[in-house]
């Protein structure tokens, strides 16, 4: 057998590996967190980010006869199916046939055989002759071309030997060029794995907004103040697709339980489904509503491990119950089978209905979801040993109501778009003492283009700060409960509380000038007292 797996492996085309290939890059074992490996190749199913032409980042899921855009040409995800992961793929239009990706083999040089000039100083804004064209080549020379079959590295060939100013650029130059023209004449598909890096970039080069401004040099240097590591237990409020949550279990590994807070009806992790892990990593995220905090604080021991046995007890009725109609449903194929056999099979599709309907009924609860206070309080435990946010809502309530949730000395990571609500934040704990060593900072990140003698960061990016991070650790304190200044606070309370303002302020008023009266009174007494003294002096 090995020689014919030899032989099919020989005959695969480039980037595409053999069933043989691909047995080898998995081993099971009985922890599925710890032997899983990821896979090598794009399978069925799998989400995958295209990025075409190193610029333009789509994701992908490849499911069923689902496609996705390639500049102007609709590609079916089939054509993904297969390919290992980092290949770099060619799309091939063919008339009257679908488009296709082929990979992209080392063709002609365009440039071979042309020479390079010392500089770009011969070269002008209108072209090299007298009409302005700097090109030989017309639109409708160009596009004859094309319909004759000519295309790809030969069709930028034939461009760069109409461009009459291409040898006076220096070589850099022409390289910029044969890039321009590669971008615009050929379409290369870039297959990568989606993991937390390439998801951060995908949305933040597509909408940063959705992602909350969270860039991928700001979501690493929050796992490194937060300090995220196996065994951790990190606690987590995140509104940004759940980019943090997957940055967080893909760190994890699956080595401990991730707890996801969220402020809507249902929790917005569509990051961590598209991720690239093991379903049982990705079923370690534990997700409660935040309106559940109060309850998971005051909950003791007893009712935790209560809690925990009712859900047990629960899971098993639901099994078996589950198990005895997945029973009767045996039974009832068998039966129908022999009736099928015996009369027609009108029968047969009339009693397939109430299957599905107790498929859909009866199917397992996730383990993620509806569990109790009592329940998520066992699986903390004697608490948290770390805490992410990054969430559209208002940092400060929600530190006070999460930090006691955290066991001392445990670090903590906020971030934020704007500075102001992060201050506010730092300044309140510092006053209650509830943490130490707190630290503001900001991120800032430029590329930079490295060349010889022309070394220099890239002009058209993101210039702006993505936002800022407040980081810490917590203390044995309880935090008191926060007052947000009267600029954030709402009309209703600040017209309430102005009264009461006034009144301290006016007896602050009246006390200092009692002060002030004092020490003059006092002058004016011994003056007054020296001035009869010198009247009495002459009548002595």
């Amino acid at each position: 057998m090995e020689p014919a797996t030899d032989a099919a492996a020989a005959e695969a085309p480039p980037g595409v590996l053999t069933g043989a290939t691909v047995a080898a890059t998995t081993e099971p074992g009985a922890n599925a967190a710890q032997s899983y490996r990821p896979s090598a190749v794009v399978r069925d199913g799998d989400t995958v980010i295209a990025v075409v032409n190193d610029d333009r980042q789509t994701l992908v899921s490849c499911r069923g006869n689902a496609k996705f855009k390639v500049g102007k040409e609709r590609v079916s995800c089939a054509e993904l199916l297969g390919r290992a992961y980092g290949t770099r793929l060619r799309l091939e239009i063919e008339r009257g046939q679908p488009a296709r990706l082929l990979p992209e083999l080392g063709g002609l040089d365009p440039a071979a055989g042309l020479k390079s000039g010392a500089n770009n100083s011969g070269i002008t804004d209108h072209g090299a002759d007298a009409a302005g064209h700097a090109q030989t080549l017309d639109k409708d020379q160009i596009e004859e071309l094309k319909a004759s079959g000519v295309k790809g590295e030969a069709l930028i060939a034939a461009v760069v030997a109409g461009s009459k100013t291409f040898e006076q650029r220096t070589e850099f130059s022409q390289q910029k060029y044969l890039k321009k023209k590669r971008k615009k004449y050929i379409q290369i598909v870039h297959i990568k794995r989606a993991t937390a890096l390439s998801l951060s970039e995908c949305h933040f080069s597509k909408d940063p907004q959705k992602i909350g401004h969270l860039r991928y040099d700001a979501l690493a240097l929050m796992m490194r103040k937060a300090d995220v590591h196996a065994g951790c237990k990190p606690l987590i409020v995140d509104t940004c697709q759940g980019l943090l949550t997957a940055a967080v279990v893909e760190r994890v590994g699956g080595h401990c339980d991730i707890f996801h807070g969220h402020g809507t009806q249902h929790p917005s992790i569509d990051c961590v489904r598209k991720l690239d892990v093991s379903p049982s990593v990705r079923h370690t995220v534990v997700t409660f509503p935040l309106t559940q905090v109060g309850a998971i604080t005051e909950c003791t021991a007893e009712q935790a491990a209560a809690a925990v046995e009712q859900g047990e007890r629960e899971a098993a009725e639901r099994q078996a119950m589950i198990a005895a109609r997945q029973a009767e449903e045996a039974a009832a194929k068998a039966a129908e089978a022999v009736a099928a056999q015996a009369a027609a099979g009108s029968a047969a599709a009339e009693a397939a209905e109430p299957a599905k309907v107790f498929r859909k009924r009866d199917r397992a609860p996730d383990r993620r979801w509806g569990l109790t206070p009592g329940q998520i309080k066992a699986k903390m435990g004697d608490g948290c040993g770390t805490l992410l946010i990054a969430s559209r809502f208002a940092p400060a309530p929600l530190l006070l109501n999460l930090l006691p949730l955290l066991k001392p000395s445990s670090p903590f990571a906020v971030f934020s778009p704007s500075l102001q609500p992060l201050a506010e934040c730092m300044e309140w704990l510092q006053g209650d003492r509830c943490a130490c060593q707190l630290e503001l900072c900001d991120v800032y990140t430029r590329p930079h283009q490295v060349d010889t003698n022309r070394t220099h960061p890239m002009m058209q990016v993101y210039l702006s700060s993505p936002g800022y991070i407040l980081s810490g650790y917590t203390t044995d304190q309880k935090p008191e409960p926060w007052k947000a200044p009267e600029h954030a606070r709402p009309k209703e309370e600040a017209a309430a509380a102005a009264p009461a303002a006034a009144a301290a302020a006016a007896a602050e008023v009246s006390m200092q000038a009692e002060a002030a009266a004092e020490p003059a009174a006092e002058a004016t007494g011994a003056d007054g007292g020296a001035a009869a003294q010198k009247k009495a002096k002459p009548d002595a």
